[in-house]
């Protein structure tokens, strides 16, 4: 099982989705906004991160929002942005600053 989330996550496009849904709640279009891309390829994605129990869906109306549901996965982050950044040699900077630079 470890070994599925961590394929899951090692993908690009679902860690921008995890770093976007780790700042709020968002439904599909949005993400997909957020992302540069189409709904469907989003859907896909967030397909998979919610059989694995990484994202949880709601209804509301008729769109579906997604939200992460391992908060774990927040430090997880943090621990690989203090790699990346130390194999580029920069300073600390603070989270948000790190994601628009990843």
């Amino acid at each position: 099982m470890k070994a599925e989330i961590f394929k899951a996550i090692g993908q690009p496009i679902r860690i921008g989705i995890i770093e976007i849904l780790r700042e709020r709640e968002l439904p599909v279009g949005q993400i997909a906004y957020h992302m540069g891309t189409d709904a469907s390829t989003v859907s896909k994605h967030l397909s998979l991160l919610r059989k694995l129990g990484i994202v949880v869906d709601r209804k509301e109306g008729g769109k579906i929002f997604y939200k992460t549901t391992v908060h774990q996965l927040e430090h997880f982050f943090m621990c690989v942005d203090g790699a990346v950044l130390k194999r580029l040699g920069a300073q600390p900077a603070t989270a948000r600053e790190l994601r628009a630079t990843l």
